[in-house]
Parts: C-alpha cells; structure tokens; sequence
C-alpha cells in the first residue's frame, strides 16, 4: 500500500498580491480535494531554512492514492480556471520545480 507525494515548488510574480496569491492556492485546493484519489493537499510558503532551495518562495503538495489519480488531475487542472490565474500570477512554467514521490506506507493490521 503507498501513496504518490505530488510537490510543486514556484515563483509568484512580484506583482501578484497577497490576496490573490492566496485566491489561487485555495482554488487549486478545493478543486483537489474534489478528484477521487486525493488523500490530501497542503500548502505554503517557503521558509527556506537551509539556504538550499533556490529562491522557490511557495509550494504545494497533494497526496494521491495512485498513479491514475495523479493522472488524473494532471489532465483535468489544465482546464480550471486556477490554471490559467496561475500562469499570469507565477513566473513561467521552466522555473516550476515538481516531483512525484512514491510512499510505500504500512498496511494496518486489524487487533
């Protein structure tokens, strides 16, 4: 049993204020959690406490069932409307940073 970590690491523009920073990240996460196969969705900025992380000043990341459930919303998020806000609020697409993690989590055992 497992789950796919999706992380998304990002640029806004300096010209995007708060409030529509804001606006953007709980959109994407009300359309997430809507999709079968998402256990979760968790976001925020950037505290870059090692000094490693490139200048990335927020993140997101969904936790999926499966493969098909990433693929799923990888297909299906390019026609919300957050999409199209994100890519006039963020820098452009190439300074984006995404992995796609496997978990492997223990199965439970009923007592």
């Amino acid at each position: 049993m497992g789950m796919i970590l999706h992380c998304v690491f990002y640029h806004f523009r300096q010209e995007a204020a708060p409030q529509q920073r804001q606006e953007i990240v709980q959109e994407l996460a009300r359309f997430s959690q809507s999709l079968d196969g998402v256990l979760g969705f968790e976001h925020g900025p950037n505290r870059d406490f090692e000094k490693k992380s490139q200048g990335y000043d927020s993140g997101f990341v969904i936790r999926f069932t499966s493969q098909e459930a990433l693929a799923t919303y990888a297909i299906t998020r390019h026609i919300k409307p957050s999409a199209s806000a994100c890519a006039i609020l963020c820098k452009a697409v190439p300074t984006a940073l995404l992995f796609s993690i496997w978990k492997q989590t223990a199965s439970r055992q009923a007592t």
